[in-house]
């Protein structure tokens, strides 16, 4: 019950965002995210009430995890959506005209993504619809939140978003951020050079961290690895940013990191160890703009749940790691701007594992 609820609790969330950032949708799929929304606020309410009765009812119990199957599937479809969003925000903040032409050549361009994403939604809206109907015939009663014991929670554990991207001259974070307990949503952009200790590590609640443009910025927190929560971690137009293997520093926390997006970082030249904890996590990863990276870590083949791999204009990178055929979940992987990457790609095309991948070509790429 627990999964279901937390994870019900999740899209929840995820939709009221991608109704915050105002997403440019058609009509039917505008539509269909409100009818998604409504639809588990109504299930929501009775889902105390379910977790007490499951025990003497074994259709109840099959019903949730029916309701599991269908939210874990949503999930994952408004992951898309935030990642769109997050991409135009990249786009709005950096992107040149050409880029946007680039985009629009690619496999990935918007309105095939927007359609794509619109049949998926709408087939999630059609499955949660048909259990969800379920619920009436077990007369389930609905419950405030606060009436469940283990929930016994302060006004401060609602989801909060703090928005303070473009803010150039903004010299430092408020001193009082670690405060924020509750934050699930923090976009920054900052004249500091560092952050201050006991700042944005100790926000434990936060899923998703954008920093944009902060141009004066030459590190990350040293302890970046206990945000344990993050879900999605954007680090763009930092020019001064150094990123490095943290060779100082071997251990690795577990971390929630599902997406994650490096991009016109000059300086970056690897990426951190602590990444290690996402393994289990990650499914989107995507570089762009790192000259000085000159290559993928040893570890990569580690991360089992990665889907989707990305990587554009870092013409250092020469080859792919190796045992990257222990990536059973990648199935789609997009290069360009890496000749040397890409001419090592080609080589191994007749590889077993390889052959599974789908291959957004480039359509800048020399011939």
């Amino acid at each position: 019950m627990e999964v279901v609820y937390g994870t019900m609790t999740k899209v929840l969330e995820k939709l009221g965002f991608i109704a915050y950032e105002q997403i440019s949708l058609a009509c039917g799929m505008r539509d269909d995210l409100m009818k998604v929304r409504r639809t588990m606020s109504t299930v929501k309410a009775v889902l105390l009430d379910a977790e007490e009765k499951q025990e003497h009812n074994r259709e109840i119990s099959t019903w949730l995890a029916e309701l599991k199957h269908v939210f874990l599937d949503a999930e994952e479809v408004l992951d898309e959506f935030e990642c769109e969003i997050l991409r135009r925000k990249v786009v709005k903040l950096y992107g040149s005209t050409s880029q946007k032409v680039r985009r629009y050549l690619s496999c990935s361009n918007p309105l095939a993504l927007r359609i794509n994403l619109g049949h998926k939604l709408k087939e999630i809206r059609e499955r949660l619809d048909e259990v969800a109907d379920g619920k009436t015939k077990f007369h389930l009663s609905e419950r405030h939140e606060e009436t469940r014991a283990s929930h016994g929670r302060t006004a401060m554990t609602h989801s909060y978003t703090l928005k303070l991207v473009g803010c150039g001259n903004l010299e430092g974070l408020p001193r009082d951020i670690k405060n924020l307990i509750s934050l699930r949503f923090l976009s920054l952009t900052t004249k500091a050079t560092f952050f201050p200790e006991n700042g944005i590590e100790c926000l434990n609640c936060l899923r998703t961290l954008l920093i944009f443009d902060c141009e004066s910025l030459v590190s990350l927190p040293r302890n970046f690895r206990c945000l344990t929560a993050l879900e999605t971690l954007v680090i763009g137009g930092c020019t001064k940013l150094r990123i490095t293997e943290d060779e100082d520093n071997d251990q690795v926390n577990k971390l929630s990191l599902k997406r994650l997006q490096f991009s016109h970082l000059p300086e970056m030249v690897a990426l951190p160890r602590w990444l290690r904890g996402c393994e289990l996590t990650l499914k989107l990863l995507r570089l762009f703009g790192c000259p000085k990276l000159t290559a993928l870590p040893q570890w990569l083949p580690n991360m089992t749940s990665l889907e989707k791999l990305r990587i554009m204009e870092c013409p250092s990178i020469q080859c792919l790691p190796e045992e990257m055929h222990r990536l059973t979940s990648l199935r789609e992987m997009k290069i360009y701007g890496c000749p040397e990457l890409s001419n090592s790609i080609e080589a191994i095309r007749d590889k077993e594992w390889i052959k599974n991948i789908y291959f957004e070509d480039d359509p800048w790429r020399p011939t």
